[in-house]
């Protein structure tokens, strides 16, 4: 696999740690040019490689500072090959209802930084891949996965914001998995269950409906333990490498076993 990733441009969001982190990680051992993205000013390891880029105190929020962000990589890079979207939020205060001021903070940059990611690169995939009524690029050329979750695919409780936010990032991949496959790009969904990061942590440290979260999240899973953010980063770059040549519009649940439904 590392043959395939040498020299490949990956821009990735949420970077500075978490899933984001371990996958920029990865990508750079496989040989790959990676470009993080990430609101925070640093990343939380030490990544010492001259093929890694970091972009900090980036609002994927804001359509303005992603198209400014697309901008310098563009300049730097002769062809960006693929998008991985990791960066995610999710509200904390263990309320059935949340105030409409997380839920927009969720939304905006859950959905909305996914598709100013995501409408972003597609656009500079279509200017560099003009076609003719009919036609059709090789297959191959381009990658995308999103981060959505096992909220992408049921419902939880005191958690709706979040739910609503990554129902989207399913909804909208799959869409443009079916308009941009004439277009060579192949656009898949991950869906963690339970992960090891800084944002699950911090879903324990409330109160109310949600209070014991993680502790209760593993009770219905079948290998009783959270995934570490380096098997989530395996399952990224599976779909992002030749391996994954024929699967588009799809979700792989990582998850230990835990029943959706």
């Amino acid at each position: 696999m590392a043959a395939f990733f040498e020299a490949k441009v990956i821009i990735l969001t949420g970077a500075a740690s978490g899933i984001g982190l371990a996958t920029a990680q990865r990508l750079l051992e496989l040989g790959a040019i990676v470009h993080g993205i990430d609101r925070a000013a640093k990343v939380l390891a030490d990544v010492k490689s001259p093929a890694f880029t970091f972009h900090g105190n980036v609002d994927i929020s804001s359509r303005s500072a992603v198209k400014e962000v697309f901008q310098k990589i563009k300049e730097k890079e002769g062809n960006i090959y693929g998008l991985v979207n990791c960066a995610g939020i999710a509200p904390n205060s263990g309320a059935y209802l949340e105030t409409d001021e997380d839920y927009l903070a969720t939304v905006s940059v859950n959905q909305h930084g996914t598709w100013y990611m995501g409408s972003e690169f597609l656009r500079y995939i279509e200017a560099r891949t003009p076609l003719s009524a009919g036609a059709r690029a090789p297959e191959g050329q381009y990658a995308v996965v999103n981060i959505g979750s096992s909220a992408s695919l049921q419902g939880y409780s005191a958690l709706s914001a979040y739910v609503t936010s990554k129902h989207a990032v399913l909804g909208m991949s799959r869409s443009w998995a079916i308009d941009y496959a004439q277009f060579g790009v192949r656009i898949n969904v991950v869906a963690p269950g339970g992960v090891d990061t800084p944002l699950a942590r911090a879903q324990d440290n409330v109160n109310g409906p949600r209070a014991n979260n993680t502790e209760r999240g593993m009770a219905p899973v079948p290998m009783a333990r959270m995934a570490e953010s380096t098997e989530l980063a395996n399952a990224i770059i599976f779909l992002l490498s030749d391996k994954a040549s024929y699967i588009t519009g799809q979700v792989l649940s990582v998850n230990g076993g835990y029943p959706n439904y």
